[in-house]
C-alpha cells in the first residue's frame, strides 16, 4: 500500500537507473525482458532486475516490474519461475496484464504486490470487484477515463491503491490493446501508432491520423486527481532516454509538493478553463 503520494518514473536501461534515481522519485518501474509490450532494447535482464532491487532499496526507493506483454501458453513456466525469483529478491510490484497469470499467484507471493495494467482495460466497478479477489493490490486507470468515473470505482473499494497515468500516455482510443503488435516477430512493434494506422479506402492503403500525437499532460492539475484519491502518478516514457525525463519527473514532484502544502485549487481550476479556451 502508499502511504503518501507516489512519483513512478519509468527506466529503459540498466545504465540510465543513476539518472533516474538520482531525481529521486519515489518509485521506478522497469520491464522484463522479452514479456512487456515494449521493445527488448528496452528491458532488463532477470539479473538486472534483481540488482536494480538492491540499488533501489538502499536509497529506499521502490521498484515495480512491468510483465505486461500477450502470454502464450509455451511461456508460462518460465514467466512464473521468473515472478518466483523476482518475489524472493522482493521486489515491491508487477504490473501484469493477464488475467490467467493473475489467478495463477493469487496467495503464492510473499513480498510483491500485483498492480493491473492498463491493458486489462478498468472501466467498471464489477471488474475491479474481480480484479481484487484475484489478489490485485492496485488499479491502473488511463487518462481515456473521466475523473467521475475514476472516483465512482475508488469510491467502492477504498482499500485499494490507484494509479493514473500522468504523463506521456498516448493513445486514447485503444490503451495499447491493439493485437498487431502479437504478429510482429522482430519485437520492435511499440507504438506503431506513432507512424499512423494504415487504413483500406477505395483498395488503396491510406495512412490514417496518428493516436498518438497528444501526449498525457496531467502534473499541471494533478492536485485534482489527489484530492479524488489517486495516489501514485506514472510518468509513461520507458524508450525514451532518461535524460529527457528528467524535467518532467521535477515538474510532477513539485506540483505533488505544491498541493500537499495547501495550493488552492482554484490554481488547478484556472489551468483547466484554460485548457478548454485552447481546445475549443
Amino acid at each position: 500500500m502508499v502511504d503518501k503520494f507516489e512519483v513512478l518514473a519509468p527506466v529503459g536501461k540498466y545504465e540510465e537507473l543513476s539518472i533516474v534515481l538520482n531525481e529521486k522519485p519515489d518509485a521506478i518501474y522497469v520491464g522484463l525482458k522479452g514479456l512487456t509490450s515494449r521493445p527488448s532494447r528496452t528491458d532488463f535482464s532477470l539479473d538486472e532486475i534483481i540488482s536494480a532491487i538492491e540499488i533501489c532499496h538502499r536509497v529506499r526507493i521502490k521498484i515495480y516490474v512491468a510483465i505486461n506483454s500477450n502470454v502464450l501458453e509455451q511461456e508460462v513456466d518460465e514467466l512464473l519461475n521468473a515472478i518466483h525469483i523476482l518475489d524472493q529478491n522482493k521486489v515491491d510490484g508487477l504490473i501484469l496484464a493477464d488475467y490467467g497469470i493473475i489467478s495463477l499467484l493469487r496467495g503464492k507471493l510473499q513480498y510483491a504486490e500485483i498492480h493491473a495494467s492498463t491493458l486489462l482495460g478498468v472501466y467498471n466497478i464489477e471488474t475491479v470487484r474481480l480484479l481484487k479477489n484475484m489478489g490485485v493490490r492496485r488499479i491502473i486507470f488511463y487518462a481515456n477515463l473521466y475523473l467521475d468515473e475514476m472516483v465512482q470505482i475508488m469510491s467502492a473499494f477504498p482499500e485499494l491503491d490507484y494509479e493514473l497515468v500522468a504523463e506521456g500516455g498516448t493513445c486514447f482510443n485503444d490503451i495499447r490493446q491493439c493485437r498487431l503488435p502479437h504478429f510482429i516477430s522482430n519485437s520492435e512493434h511499440v507504438l506503431s501508432c506513432r507512424n499512423g494506422c494504415a487504413l483500406i479506402q477505395n483498395k488503396e492503403i491510406v495512412k490514417g491520423k496518428m493516436l498518438a500525437e497528444h501526449p498525457c499532460r496531467v502534473a499541471e492539475v494533478v492536485g485534482i486527481y489527489m484530492a479524488a484519491g489517486i495516489k501514485s502518478f506514472k510518468i509513461e516514457g520507458r524508450t525514451v532516454p532518461a535524460k529527457e525525463r528528467v524535467q518532467i519527473i521535477r515538474d510532477l514532484k513539485k506540483s505533488i509538493s505544491q498541493f500537499e502544502s495547501g495550493q488552492p485549487l482554484n490554481s488547478y481550476l484556472h489551468y483547466v478553463s484554460r485548457l478548454r479556451r485552447e481546445v475549443y
